[in-house]
C-alpha cells in the first residue's frame, strides 16, 4: 500500500465526519452542518467547505509526522497539506462561518485520530526479515525488491468496515486445478 493511500484511507472518515459535522464518539454533542446552514443563512454555505478542509489537514498533518520516512520526506508532505489547506481556505471570507466550520473540521479530526489511535498502522511497512517463498503459491518479493511490503496490513482494524474480512474475496483456485490451468492460460 502506497504512503497516499495510507492516509486516503485515513482521511475519508475525517472529511466525511467534518462535512456532516460530527464523529462517531461524539455524535450527540455535536452541532450538525445542516443545522449550522438553517441558522447561519447564506453565510453558513461556506461551513461544509472549511470543515472539510480543517479535518483533512489536521489528520494528515498528524499521519504524516508520524511517518517513518526520511524527514525531509515528511516535512515536503506537510507543507503541501499546509499549501492545499491555505488555498482550500482562501475562497471562504472570513467570518463566523468560516471559524465555526473549521472548529467542527477539527473536532471531527481531533475524535477520528483518538479513534485510531493503537489501530496497528504504525507497523513498518517493509519487512526485510520476511522469509521469500520459492513454491507455488508462496509469496515472493516484486522483481528487484527484497523485502515484503505490508505484511501484517490485515490485521489493521478497518477504517471503516465493520471488520476486515467483511468483503473478502473467494479464495483462489488450487494451483494444480484445471480452472487454475484455463485461467493461467
Amino acid at each position: 500500500m502506497h504512503i497516499a493511500d495510507r492516509q486516503r484511507a485515513r482521511r475519508s472518515p475525517d472529511v466525511r465526519d467534518g462535512a456532516r459535522g460530527h464523529s462517531r464518539r461524539r455524535e450527540r454533542h455535536q452541532t450538525s452542518i445542516s443545522t449550522l446552514c438553517v441558522r447561519r443563512g447564506r453565510e453558513a454555505d461556506h461551513v461544509p467547505h472549511a470543515a472539510v478542509a480543517a479535518a483533512a489537514r489536521d489528520v494528515l498533518v498528524a499521519v504524516i509526522g508520524r511517518l517513518q520516512e526520511l524527514p525531509q520526506c515528511r516535512a515536503d508532505g506537510i507543507a503541501r497539506v499546509e499549501a492545499d489547506y491555505d488555498a482550500a481556505l482562501q475562497d471562504i471570507p472570513d467570518g463566523r462561518a468560516k471559524t465555526r466550520g473549521i472548529k467542527v473540521g477539527q473536532e471531527a479530526a481531533a475524535a477520528i485520530l483518538v479513534l485510531r489511535e493503537s489501530d496497528g498502522s504504525d507497523q513498518p511497512l517493509q519487512d526485510f526479515m520476511y522469509p521469500q517463498g520459492t513454491k507455488p503459491g508462496e509469496y515472493r518479493f516484486t522483481p528487484g525488491l527484497d523485502f515484503a511490503f505490508a505484511r501484517d496490513w490485515g490485521k489493521v482494524r478497518p477504517f471503516v468496515l465493520k471488520r476486515g474480512s467483511q468483503f473478502r474475496a473467494r479464495p483462489p483456485y488450487d494451483v494444480r486445478s484445471k480452472k487454475y490451468a484455463a485461467d493461467f492460460k
